[in-house]
């Protein structure tokens, strides 16, 4: 049995989030996996993410978490758009495959 190394991420994950972000705002964690129909755990790591490639932010205010849309990240959904649908996945290694992804979008 080998070990895991690095993540998948679906493409249609992200743009979902993208999306619920860009429909409603400012939201908390909780509400933004609701909205999105994620179990909590996987959000987290989806943010986790979104937020290293500066698509989102995540602030706290009073003792809760808040995600917003940077500009970055409605570009990258408006570019990702196409390919979700499609059930696209990608793996995550490494820094560099972050930068990566960046770049191609």
């Amino acid at each position: 049995m080998s070990k895991r190394t690095g993540s998948i991420y679906s493409i249609d994950v992200m743009v979902r989030i993208l999306q619920a972000l860009e429909e409603n705002g400012p939201m908390k964690r909780t509400n933004l996996a609701i909205k999105c129909s994620l179990n909590y755990a996987i959000l987290l790591r989806y943010l986790k993410l979104l937020n290293s490639l500066s698509w989102v932010s995540v602030t706290l205010e009073s003792d809760k978490f808040t995600v917003m849309l940077a500009v970055a990240g409605k570009s990258a959904k408006d570019k990702l758009l196409p390919f979700a649908g499609n059930e696209n996945t990608f793996g995550i290694k490494q820094k560099h495959d972050q930068m990566a992804i960046t770049a191609m979008i």
